[in-house]
């Protein structure tokens, strides 16, 4: 058993100043000296972590055992990336000109536009494709990296040369005509003895062939558009395929593909708002870890816990995990982003099976399951002083201590193997109860609005409603206590769902609501 005196705790510090002297921030800040969001790519976000945990000093304070492992570089890089990323989105027309780029390749938005400059449909035949060459070769002036720019004039200069072969072998079969432009069918699919056989002079001869054919076109044809060559659609993919990875055809227009990118906020905390890695303290043989987060209104949950969450204003707003194992909750992530607090559990369970078995198989209400789990169960205690939204998604117990909790608006999901107890005085209520979850509710909520699915079951007897619109899919169970009008609709399927209600309110089954029991309790 540990030593009951022992309090054991390791701070990391990540100050603004290792951040921002980093090479990779310095190369962003360098792109976009004004800029208070950036977009990078996986890539870059990675390196600009790997750049800053190797910066960052860790200060140990109390002596540790020697097999302690109060942190590691992963929780470290978990909380870097809760520190620096805003959120993760694909990249969309706002987000390109926030785009740091440093590939040898043109940023895609650019390169898309100016391809479109080169190719377009066909006003005569909606099913090909325009290609101008000599768009092409003005295609300097779009700001593209060298590399593509290249390419473009490669792959003009290759289609030029096929469409010289293709109208000298039509004119020598008597099938060419004067005003008609020349279909290029295998326009980047070169013979082998071109691609591997041709020697310097055999090239140079092509070339020059080519530029003489489209000097003689230009100024001979330019009525009948001898710089434009007709393309199918299969041929146009082709010619984006060889060009980039990054750019495609959608309908009759060429677009950047969309790609993952994390927004960082440049805007840097001075070095006196510090990250600071869970307290950890060790007594009476269970380990404890107070866990920083910011102001939030909303809590979001999965995993294998039980959640004791308060509301008390006289205290700090805070998250403590308890358990018997250090590993079981570094698995636990905590993080606010947009004011919801998120608690969940990374790379395996945070409880034993045996728990795990008590949760799910216990038949009577919720209540039941939070004082049947044993004290090796891990606990997370909560304290929020105002809170709009309560979100479960796996196998949590969650029971509102106190007085419980005063909103307008309070919404209410859980889905999975999850349970809740606990008091709520809320003006509007809105559930969903999902999965095998259970919820005993009890206080007052002006107006319910509730669906349970699957083989969920809502004990609401203890809590007083006016007016409550019931849903009930498959097996769905509810208790309610209501006064004024309950509407009730449950599904027409397979499932035997049900309705008890109390009260005094006048019942209304919903159009087309012909399945499951409705049943008054006296």
């Amino acid at each position: 058993m540990p030593n009951l005196e022992k309090i054991t705790e390791r701070h990391v510090d990540i100050t603004a100043d290792q951040i921002t002297t980093t090479p990779m921030f310095n190369q962003i800040r360098s792109q976009f000296p004004n800029s208070k969001t950036i977009a990078l790519m996986s890539s870059d976000f990675k390196q600009l972590i790997s750049e800053v945990i190797d910066k960052v000093t860790i200060k140990i304070h109390v002596q540790e055992t020697p097999n302690s492992s109060l942190y590691n570089s992963s929780a470290l890089n978990r909380q870097l990336r809760q520190h620096l990323q805003s959120y993760l989105e694909k990249v969309n027309n706002q987000l390109w000109n926030s785009l740091y780029w440093m590939l040898n390749q043109s940023r895609p938005d650019r390169l898309a536009k100016a391809i479109n400059t080169m190719i377009y449909t066909n006003a005569t035949n909606s099913n090909d494709f325009l290609y101008d060459s000599r768009a092409a070769k003005s295609i300097h002036k779009f700001s593209l990296a060298q590399q593509d720019i290249d390419r473009i004039e490669e792959l003009n200069k290759r289609l030029v040369i096929h469409a010289h072969r293709k109208s000298s072998m039509e004119s020598r079969q008597g099938v060419a005509e004067s005003g008609e432009s020349s279909s290029v069918p295998e326009l980047f699919e070169m013979d082998s003895d071109d691609d591997d056989d041709d020697d310097d002079d055999r090239s140079n001869k092509n070339e020059n062939q080519a530029q003489q054919f489209e000097q003689n076109q230009t100024m001979t044809h330019s009525i009948n558009y001898k710089t434009q060559y007709i393309l199918s659609r299969a041929e146009i993919e082709n010619y984006l395929s060889e060009l980039s990875d990054h750019v495609h055809l959608v309908d009759d227009i060429v677009l950047p593909k969309s790609i993952n990118v994390h927004l960082i906020n440049m805007n840097i905390p001075d070095v006196s708002n510090r990250l600071t890695t869970p307290v950890t303290s060790i007594s009476d043989g269970r380990i404890s870890q107070v866990r920083q987060v910011s102001s939030f209104h909303g809590i979001k949950t999965s995993g294998i816990f039980k959640v004791i969450l308060t509301m008390n204003r006289t205290k700090p707003e805070s998250v403590i995990l308890i358990g018997d194992q250090l590993k079981s909750l570094v698995k636990i992530e905590t993080s606010v982003y947009l004011g919801i607090l998120s608690v969940q559990v990374t790379g395996g369970s945070s409880s034993s099976s045996s728990t795990r078995h008590r949760h799910v198989s216990n038949s009577t209400h919720s209540r039941s399951t939070s004082t049947q789990l044993g004290s090796s169960e891990t606990e997370v205690l909560i304290n929020a002083h105002h809170l709009i939204s309560l979100k479960t998604s796996s196998m949590e117990s969650v029971e509102i201590s106190g007085a419980g909790i005063n909103a307008d608006i309070f919404e209410l999901e859980c889905r999975g193997f999850n349970s809740i107890y606990g008091t709520v005085h809320v003006k509007q209520l809105k559930a969903i109860i999902d999965g095998f979850s259970k919820a005993h509710l009890m206080g007052t909520a002006n107006i319910l609005t509730v669906t349970v699915g699957g083989s969920s079951k809502l004990h609401g007897f203890d809590l007083s409603t006016q007016i409550a619109n019931v849903t009930i899919r498959e097996d769905g169970y509810a208790e309610i206590s209501c006064n004024q009008t309950i509407t009730v609709n449950i599904s027409d399927d397979d499932g035997e769902g049900t309705v008890k209600y109390k009260g005094t309110a006048t019942v209304i089954r919903a159009p087309k609501s012909t399945g499951g029991t409705i049943q008054k309790i006296d």
